[in-house]
Parts: structure tokens; C-alpha cells; sequence
């Protein structure tokens, strides 16, 4: 995630900022980068491997270090430490 927030310069797309808006392709990528992070849903039966989902309904959020997940327990936001 570091790197993939690095080409913003500290700048992710938003407001007021030089990138106006998501790139379609960054989009996939971030959703890849996501999707290979895994997490254990523990239920009273069992544990299994799950993986986390981007949020697209709340892309208006997401910015460097906080980004809208849904998980198998709802929704969610995974953090990255944020060096700026």
C-alpha cells in the first residue's frame, strides 16, 4: 500500500488537490493490492480464510492510510501508517 499511495507524492486523488479524481486502472490495482490481504472469519462452527473487499460506495473516503473495506463482519477500514 505504500508504494501504491507513493506515486501521489502525498497527494492522493480529491479536492483541491493535482489529481482531481481515480484512475480507473489505480482503482483495479488498489482493489488487487486489497483483495490479497487476508483476514480469519471465526464463526462458532469454524475458522476460514477470508479476504477483504474495496468499498466503493464510500470511495470518497478513501485516502492515503485509510481506506473503505468491507469485510465478512460488514464494513470496515483498513489503515497503513502514514508518514506525512
Amino acid at each position: 500500500m505504500k508504494t501504491f499511495f507513493a506515486r501521489y507524492c502525498g497527494n492522493p486523488p480529491g479536492s483541491g488537490t493535482p489529481y482531481e479524481s481515480w484512475k480507473e486502472r489505480d482503482l483495479q490495482v488498489l482493489a488487487d493490492i486489497v483483495r490479497g490481504i487476508t483476514l480469519w472469519h471465526t464463526t462458532r462452527e469454524k475458522d476460514e480464510p477470508a479476504q477483504l473487499e474495496c468499498d466503493w460506495a464510500r470511495l470518497e473516503e478513501l485516502t492515503e492510510g485509510w481506506t473503505p473495506v468491507l469485510t465478512p463482519y460488514g464494513r470496515g477500514i483498513l489503515t497503513h501508517q502514514n508518514c506525512d
